[in-house]
C-alpha cells in the first residue's frame, strides 16, 4: 500500500476494488489507496471506511452504457481525502448517500468532469456529517 499521497501518481493508479453492475460490498476498512472502489454500474456500499484517500475513494460508473444507474452509500466514512471522496464520471443515474461521515476532505462529490457527456444525474444526501477543512460538498 501507499505510505503517502501523490495526486499525480494516483491519477494513473488502479482502483483496488472493482464492483460489477448490481454488486455490493459491506463492512470494509480500506487503508491508503491511490484509488479505492470502482462501481462499474449500479452498486451498494454499506459501512465502508477509508482511513485516507489519495485520489478518489469511490468512482461511480464511467461506462458507455447510457442506462440510468443507482449508486447507494449507506453508512461508512472517509478521513483525510486529499482529492475527491465520490466521483461520478458516468451517464444518467442517481446517487444516494446516507449516514455517511467525512472529515478533512477536498471535495465530497464531483459530478462528471471536463471531458464527459452531460446527462441527467441526481444526488440525495441524508443524515450525513461533513467536517472540514473542505473545499466543497458538491462540485
Amino acid at each position: 500500500m501507499y505510505t503517502s499521497c501523490d495526486i499525480k501518481g494516483s491519477v494513473k493508479g488502479k482502483n483496488i476494488i472493482e464492483i460489477e453492475d448490481g454488486g455490493s460490498i459491506s463492512n470494509l476498512i480500506i487503508d491508503v489507496p491511490a484509488k479505492g472502489i470502482w462501481c462499474k454500474g449500479s452498486c451498494k456500499l454499506t459501512n465502508v471506511f477509508f482511513k485516507r484517500t489519495c485520489y478518489h475513494a469511490v468512482d461511480f460508473g464511467n461506462s458507455l452504457d447510457g442506462t440510468p444507474k443507482l449508486y447507494q452509500v449507506i453508512g461508512g466514512a472517509v478521513l483525510n481525502a486529499v482529492d475527491k471522496v465520490f466521483f461520478y464520471p458516468s451517464w444518467a443515474g442517481t446517487t444516494i448517500i446516507q449516514n455517511f461521515c467525512a472529515q478533512n476532505f477536498s471535495k465530497v462529490y464531483r459530478s462528471c468532469g471536463e471531458l464527459c457527456s452531460q446527462h441527467p444525474r441526481s444526488i440525495k444526501m441524508a443524515n450525513s456529517k461533513f467536517k472540514g477543512p473542505g473545499l466543497s460538498l458538491i462540485f
